[in-house]
């Protein structure tokens, strides 16, 4: 008994210093890590040439110095949350900024395209109810998928009559046609995307997006 007891302390032993051994090896190859800083500037260093339709949807101060052009799908979570924040921050500060809807609904595998949400918010736009439409989507009152928009309207106090005869409308202007032709020139992919004043916001990095914002303010 005394043996097996001696064999079984050794086995344990030799199971410990292996388990120490694999310890300090990984310990010593994370002292070697080293953390870079991204050197990829926020801001693309050139400017893009992005037209202004006199039709585009834009909230905040015409002539403000600090222009957003927001390129958004519907459908897209990651676009509703950016939509809603910069809303957010132009809606708290209307005279520095202003804020312009572009239409980038694409094309969803398994979920369809949200193309008949984004008609809805233009035809909502003809009552004055575009960015409500848009902001119920955003704070998910409705989905964007979804064929049938009467409990928005409801709740806007839309002219269903006339909101049902826009969506139907074939002669209806093809802004969001217009909106998709700009992003494929500036070469955009799915969305969301954003400019600062003519220059790419580059939305892959990690960072405080409020606090970028607020730097950007020139009051």
């Amino acid at each position: 008994m005394h043996l097996a007891h001696k064999k079984l302390f050794l086995a344990l032993t030799g199971i410990i210093l292996i388990l120490l051994i694999i310890f300090i090896t990984q310990f010593g190859k994370t002292l070697n890590i080293v953390v870079k800083k991204s050197t990829t500037p926020l801001l693309t260093p050139g400017s893009y040439e992005i037209a202004i339709a006199p039709e585009d949807p834009v909230l905040g101060n015409p002539g403000a110095p600090l222009t957003f052009v927001e390129f958004i799908d519907l459908a897209e979570a990651p676009d509703l949350k950016l939509h809603r924040t910069l809303y957010d921050f132009v809606a708290l500060h209307p005279k520095a900024t202003r804020l312009v809807w572009k239409d980038l609904p694409k094309a969803h595998l398994l979920k369809g395209s949200a193309d008949t949400a984004h008609r809805a918010a233009w035809c909502s736009g003809r009552q004055g109810k575009f960015w409500n439409f848009i902001n119920a989507v955003a704070d998910h009152k409705i989905s964007a998928l979804s064929k049938s928009f009467k409990s928005i309207g409801l709740e806007l106090k839309i002219d269903q009559a006339k909101f049902d005869a826009c969506l139907n409308d074939i002669t209806f202007p093809n802004q969001i046609g217009a909106s998709a032709g700009l992003a494929a020139r500036l070469g955009l992919g799915r969305g969301p995307a954003l400019f600062v004043n003519n220059k790419e916001l580059d939305l892959s990095q990690e960072v405080d997006f409020e606090t970028l914002l607020k730097s950007l303010i020139i009051e």
